[in-house]
């Protein structure tokens, strides 16, 4: 199984999310299930069907939530900042529009504001560089073409 790398903050998230399901959203959904019972014919009663389809989402979510824990590896920041890796704060400069903007680089579900994942094309250009590289790739958006960046900082 592949491994996930999450910030403790991604891993104390899912941890979260895990207990509101198993704790909130499970017992609220099945005492649903146990009101709808009371209507009668289970095949023509669609407050029983709704609530038996968010019960089997709700524990296909918690599998694979659980499943994504269990392949975890928190993500140590290095100490050593002269090379962008996972967990590192880094700052750019747009070479063509002079914008500075900074993001935390994470392994995975960044959100592209703050924090960007390698997956990405920004992500996967910034991984291991150093202070001063430029990295350029190709915008999503066709009309901007490649986009090049200058790294600042890496802390």
């Amino acid at each position: 199984m592949k491994t996930v790398y999450l910030t403790k903050k991604q891993f104390q998230s899912l941890e979260e999310e895990i207990k509101e399901i198993e704790e909130v959203k499970i017992p609220s959904n099945t005492k649903a299930l146990e009101r709808a019972k009371e209507f009668g014919d289970l095949s023509e009663n669609a407050e029983y069907q709704a609530a038996k389809e968010t019960h089997e989402k709700l524990f296909q979510k918690l599998n694979e939530l659980n499943n994504k824990l269990n392949r975890a590896e928190i993500i140590q920041r290095k100490t050593d900042k002269t090379r962008a890796d996972i967990g590192h704060r880094i700052e750019l400069t747009s070479l063509d529009t002079g914008d500075v903007f900074s993001f935390e680089l994470i392994a995975e579900s960044g959100d592209g504001i703050d924090t960007i994942d390698t997956e990405t094309k920004l992500g996967s250009s910034v991984l291991h560089k150093s202070k001063d590289d430029v990295i350029s790739f190709e915008s999503n958006d066709s009309n901007l073409g490649t986009l090049r960046y200058k790294i600042n900082k890496i802390s």
